[in-house]
């Protein structure tokens, strides 16, 4: 079940998405289980998960969001 208790608050930068991301993983976790994914979407989205579980502290120092390409 998701936690339906997490801050609804847009996320702000990288540093709050770290802050927030033990109350995220268990929507990640949720969509991974979700039929409606491809094999291909869910392994995406597995290996997002495991690359957000390895992010530190020290990953955000001197970070901010002009340092990554926007869409």
């Amino acid at each position: 079940m998701i936690d339906r208790n997490i801050s609804k608050a847009p996320i702000s930068d990288l540093a709050d998405f770290y802050t927030r991301w033990p109350s995220f993983r268990g929507i990640v976790d949720e969509v991974i289980a979700c039929d409606g994914l491809s094999p291909d979407e869910r392994e995406v989205v597995v290996w997002l998960k495991r690359l957000a579980d390895r992010v530190g502290p020290q990953d955000l120092a001197g970070s901010d969001d002009d340092a990554f390409p926007h869409d």
